[in-house]
């Protein structure tokens, strides 16, 4: 077209920054013509261009021209925008997992080991110790079981920290459920599918966060009394919004790829229910009908009927330290072992024990369901939980399914030995731990809900508002906010509008009345 000068210039309203120039940029911007640059509705940056002479207009074949120019450049600026943010969000997401590698290879290197690698040498040393010096094999046992709690707590906040409990436990749609309806102080609608097709770890978490991260916003910022939870498949996409009613922020969207206090010790909480005597349990069957390999030994007192207990976990190794301290108690039976929850299902359908001390993470069917269905036929039987994990999501979920006791692995005998008799005489019985979390999440007050000026203005009119208070004119404002002039005055419009002022002046009053400015 024979001109001076062209230019293309990229960004999302501004400031735009120069891509690509031919020829000398005039000093005098009067020559200047430029054109916005668009696609799929969204301006992705301009085309700028110098007359052939100051004063002499495009013709009306060089306004054709240059219509069908600006659709292809807006389409080749777009892409190469979509292959920039490609890079960058690979190089951030290479930083981002060497960094978890780094801190998950620091703590399991500087903390885990160390302590592990002590607990070893403590061990071997009581042993030689036993016969000899008794007192200090005491000290030493006493001093390990002290390290192994630690170590234990430094193994839960590792996987926690990698990924939430509870998307193992329940999946992402239930993990959903259970926080909106034991977690979020506004009230929440989720209109979730039946099921989804298997998603990749990496979309559950990623899924899961952005869920509660916008709930969190909702709660905290947009002063809403209802929210909305969607969720849903399309194609390759996993689709996930939030939306609220409130005037603090706007609908958020995203789509994804692919709880008896203890003297000399922490508090705990023991919620009775209705008890019942210890000869009232519910009928089982015989013990002479029962395989030998789940006796843990005969009754050492007729007269008085012990507490029979199943052990569900997948870890034999914990099976086996878990029924051996079980069995220092003479009150209570072991009378099996369950690798997983349809095997504890089915083994406490066919024992009838007085109280179960699950797992939540298993193979198979969860802890969790196999709470549920346990408790649905069986509710006479009492269930602990003993778990690695302690989220808020996972807790509730387990008393949510019929659990009466939340334990962490890692629990002394005397909390163990106290919870199990605690169920199966009709109480609830948690951890200190959890007995934290169940009283701060009980205690906290309910969230003041914020109150916001003019709710009939949308944000960006709000923020529109604010700054014309401070006496700034709409040029100003477009170039602080990077708009265009003309979508300001749009909205200076629509503000005096709703407002319902006849001018500028008025709607500075009516801002500052209302305490912005």
């Amino acid at each position: 077209m024979k001109l001076p000068y062209a230019a293309v210039e990229v960004g999302r309203g501004g400031p735009f920054v120069t891509a690509a120039e031919h020829g000398q940029r005039p000093r005098d911007s009067a020559g200047l013509l430029g054109l916005q640059l668009t696609h799929g509705g969204e301006e992705v940056g301009r085309l700028v261009l110098a007359r052939r002479g100051r004063h002499e207009e495009f013709s009306a074949a060089d306004r054709q021209v240059l219509d069908d120019l600006v659709r292809q450049i807006g389409t080749a600026v777009h892409a190469v925008r979509l292959s920039a943010d490609l890079q960058r969000s690979r190089e951030q997401l290479m930083v981002a997992r060497e960094e978890e590698r780094r801190r998950v290879g620091r703590d399991l290197h500087d903390g885990l080991g160390p302590q592990l690698a002590s607990l070893t040498m403590k061990a071997e040393a009581a042993r030689e110790l036993i016969d000899g010096n008794p007192h200090r094999a005491g000290q030493l046992l006493s001093e390990l079981l002290e390290q192994t709690e630690h170590a234990v707590e430094d193994v839960r906040r590792v996987a926690h920290q990698l990924r939430p409990p509870v998307l193992d436990a329940l999946g992402l749609l239930a993990a959903l459920r259970v926080h909106a309806e034991g977690q979020q102080p506004t009230p929440v609608h989720l209109d979730l599918p039946q099921a989804l097709p298997p998603l990749t770890a990496a979309v559950e978490v990623a899924a899961y966060h952005i869920a509660l991260e916008a709930l969190r916003n909702v709660a905290s910022h947009a002063g809403a009394t209802r929210c909305t939870l969607r969720l849903h498949q399309q194609g390759p996409t996993l689709h996930l919004e939030v939306a609220d009613d409130g005037s603090g922020i706007p609908v958020t969207t995203a789509s994804v790829w692919g709880w008896h206090r203890c003297v000399n010790g922490p508090p705990s909480w023991a919620a009775p229910v209705p008890s019942r005597s210890l000869r009232a349990r519910h009928p089982r069957p015989s013990r002479a009908t029962q395989h030998p390999q789940h006796r843990s030994r005969p009754v050492e007192e007729p007269d008085v009927e012990s507490i029979q207990v199943l052990i569900c976990d997948d870890h034999g190794d914990f099976r086996q330290g878990l029924r051996a301290l079980l069995e220092t108690a003479p009150d209570l039976e072991v009378v099996g072992e369950a690798a997983d929850g349809d095997q504890a299902i089915r083994a406490a359908a066919a024992l009838q024990p007085d109280v179960i001390l699950m797992d939540l993470n298993m193979p198979g069917t969860n802890g969790i369901e196999a709470t549920r269905r346990v408790v649905g036929t069986s509710p006479h039987i009492g269930i602990v939980v003993l778990s690695m994990v302690e989220d808020d999501d996972s807790v509730f979920a387990a008393l949510q399914a019929g659990a009466r006791g939340y334990l962490l692995k890692g629990a002394r005998k005397a909390d163990i030995v106290r919870a199990v008799r605690g169920v199966a005489d009709g109480e609830a019985i948690f951890g200190p731990a959890i007995a934290q979390r169940l009283m701060r999440y009980f205690a906290a007050p309910p969230s003041p809900t914020p109150v916001y000026p003019f709710p009939q203005l949308t944000a960006r009119e709000l923020e529109i508002l604010q700054m014309m208070a401070t006496h700034l004119t709409n040029p100003e404002i477009a170039t602080r906010l990077g708009l265009r002039p003309k979508t300001v005055r749009n909205n200076v419009s629509n503000i005096f509008t709703k407002l319902q002022v006849a001018d500028r002046a008025q709607a500075i009053i009516a801002a500052r009345e209302a305490g912005l400015g």
